[in-house]
């Protein structure tokens, strides 16, 4: 019993996300305006509040992440973590 609640506290500290995250089943490209330059990207995981971007080469540090769609107004997005060429928004 106990073994298993220590497992349950470690699982609800590791994972503080508000929504499901899901894989891509497809991994689908795009590209995002950081610091006025369109840098190709990767979509490998997505949920309701945010994703995962892969990109090509590491980004700098505190630069705004736009993404647009011809179908749609561009959106600003917040970093939540950066880590070599990736990055979660």
């Amino acid at each position: 019993m106990a073994g298993s609640l220590a497992s349950l506290a470690k699982s609800n500290t590791q994972n503080r996300r508000e929504w499901p995250r899901y894989r891509a089943e497809q991994a689908f490209s795009l590209a995002a305006s950081v610091d006025g330059r369109l840098l190709p990207c990767t979509v490998e995981d997505i949920s309701l509040g945010g994703a995962r971007l892969e990109f090509d080469e590491a980004l700098p540090a505190g630069h705004t992440i736009e993404l647009s769609h011809p179908e749609c107004d561009p959106v600003s997005c917040a970093r939540v973590w950066q880590d070599d060429c990736a990055v979660g928004i």
